[in-house]
């Protein structure tokens, strides 16, 4: 099964990257990563797309 949170945690801590020092990056709060990659909360698709920017990912 797929997993979205802890694909997300593993992009960020590949990086060494903070929660705080990834929701800087993407301009949006440290509570909505933590959210985001405990599966709480999805995160909307232009959060998604700034992502797939952030970790040069095309698909």
């Amino acid at each position: 099964m797929f997993d979205l949170g802890a694909n997300l945690k593993s992009l960020r801590k590949s990086k060494g990257w903070t929660q705080k020092r990834l929701a800087e990056l993407l301009d949006v709060s440290e509570a909505s990563i933590s959210k985001y990659e405990s599966n709480i909360a999805s995160p909307p698709i232009e959060t998604l797309r700034a992502y797939a920017q952030l970790f040069k990912i095309s698909r």
